[in-house]
């Protein structure tokens, strides 16, 4: 039976088996990228419903498909055009996660864009994320 928070976002937490059959069905990479824009939006929906099970699923989702398409050499190539995508939560993940892969330029130049949104979520997280990775690098 679904949590209200499940029924509010549309989609109770993934269990890692569905997690690996959505991405192991996601051989061409426009389906890829659409998997991972869905997941980063469910989990922001999910932080504003307090449903940590459903952010935490979601993360794992989006790990996975960036860890399965950067195991062939083409993360990059997943992520780049969400970068111009409409949404900032969006656009957030990817940054996020060419920051973790080093792609540092692209991420960095988005992240502070997002960051000086004076509204929501994604703009303290996005500054966060640039002071603890450039302190890391630093």
């Amino acid at each position: 039976m679904p949590t209200d928070a499940c029924a509010s976002v549309g989609e109770c937490p993934l269990s890692w088996e569905a997690i690996l059959a959505a991405v192991r069905g996601a051989t061409d990479i426009d389906d890829a990228r659409a998997q991972f824009r869905e997941s980063a939006v469910k989990f922001w929906a999910a932080l504003r419903e307090a449903d940590s099970d459903l952010a935490n699923s979601q993360t794992a989702h989006g790990d996975l498909i960036v860890e399965t398409w950067a195991g062939a050499g083409r993360a990059g190539e997943l992520l780049e055009p969400l970068l111009r995508d409409d949404s900032e939560e969006v656009r957030y993940a990817a940054a996020a996660h060419l920051l973790r892969l080093g792609q540092t330029d692209k991420a960095v130049s988005i992240l502070e864009s997002l960051s000086a949104n004076p509204h929501g979520l994604v703009a303290p997280t996005a500054r966060l994320l640039l002071r603890t990775s450039l302190r890391d690098d630093g």
